[in-house]
């Protein structure tokens, strides 16, 4: 199970923008030390089942899902 925070990560990062640490911080209402920790854990995850969070310098993180139907699954286990 992903948990609260991990599961409202996906949902931010699924927009089609890239997002910096600070913006999601924010948003989440958490510390951006925490936001990295975050990204770092859920990518570990996602790298498993389909899915991976694109870094980009100066832009920030997004989710990209190369299998869908395998990135599903982390919703329902």
């Amino acid at each position: 199970m992903l948990g609260e925070r991990l599961t409202s990560l996906i949902s931010l990062l699924s927009q089609d923008e890239f997002q910096t640490a600070e913006q999601l911080a924010e948003k989440m209402k958490v510390s951006t030390k925490s936001v990295r920790q975050f990204v770092k854990q859920l990518d570990e995850i996602l790298l498993e089942n389909g899915a991976r969070i694109l870094t980009k310098r100066g832009e920030g993180f997004r989710l990209q899902v190369d299998d869908f139907e395998q990135f599903q699954k982390i919703f329902v286990e």
